[in-house]
């Protein structure tokens, strides 16, 4: 099963598909010399903004942006509950949530295939999952989205977000002095760069900060991660196979793909406090 099969158009898909997630891009807009290149892409909170616009270009809006911690997702109302928007999480359709689905406990409840579509030991296919629980009455919202682990042989939870619906964000963007501290939360443990390539599926590029020190930034600390959720360092011929699939799907070299990563996560090291202690980044194949 590829992307392909399952490829969809709308201002989610589009998004998806075509403004890659980037955690890098921020770094150079609000710490950097100047923005970084649009081809990169943008930060999971400036891809829901994105979204958001689309929508509103196309008739759709108003939309409002829920916030978990350093988590933004869009919503747009309806006569009978909303649709809530989260490109991070890679579903190619919206969560069209109604009151009048409300089962027995009150609560509201969707489901949306998602990146990375994948295939099981026996040759079955095993899309991700973004599930959205809503409760009216108290008014919050859940977002929990899930993979096929090839290793597990059953779906895990690879995200998790809890929003107060009556709470929406107040300015879009934000302003500086509210973004840079969240740039250096504890919890931003590496910085990375994923692309959606129609038939070879999703690819990161990795450089785990956890990885850094207060000396210069090092490439063979870069890692890669494949459609199948597979490691490799640094040098490894599967590392080149998806620094590639990268690299061509935002139609830049590999060398500039490398170069713009490393420049980031040097400025990361120059900004980042020396007692900053980052959370562990886990490195097991899924």
């Amino acid at each position: 099963m590829t992307v392909t099969d399952k490829a969809t158009t709308g201002p989610l898909a589009d998004v998806v598909f075509g403004v890659p997630y980037c955690s890098v891009s921020q770094y150079y807009e609000y710490f950097g010399d100047a923005p970084a290149p649009a081809a990169y892409g943008l930060s999971c909170v400036w891809q829901t903004f994105e979204v958001g616009r689309r929508l509103e270009a196309s008739g759709l809006g108003p939309v409002r942006y829920l916030v978990d911690g350093r988590h933004v997702a869009a919503v747009t109302t309806t006569a009978d509950g909303m649709d809530v928007y989260d490109p991070y999480l890679l579903h190619l359709e919206p969560l069209r949530l109604r009151r009048a689905d409300a089962g027995a406990n009150g609560t509201v409840t969707a489901v949306q295939e998602a990146v990375p579509f994948r295939t099981t030991a026996e040759g079955g296919a095993a899309p991700g999952r973004v599930r959205a629980v809503w409760t009216p009455k108290r008014n919050r919202l859940r977002l929990e989205y899930t993979r096929f682990s090839p290793r597990r042989g059953h779906h895990v939870v690879s995200r998790m977000f809890t929003f107060a619906t009556d709470r929406v964000l107040g300015a879009v963007p934000p302003p500086a002095e509210v973004v840079r501290p969240l740039l250096l939360h504890p919890e931003q443990n590496n910085l990375s760069v994923r692309a959606i390539d129609g038939e070879r599926g999703l690819h990161e590029l990795v450089y785990p900060l956890s990885r850094l020190g207060r000396g210069p930034v090092h490439r063979q600390d870069l890692l890669t991660r494949d459609n199948d959720g597979r490691w490799a360092r640094h040098g490894r011929r599967d590392f080149d196979a998806s620094l590639d699939a990268i690299a061509d799907t935002l139609a830049v070299s590999t060398r500039d793909l490398v170069d713009f990563v490393l420049g980031g996560v040097d400025i990361y090291r120059r900004i980042a406090p020396a007692d900053l202690e980052i959370a562990s980044y886990s490195l097991e194949d899924e």
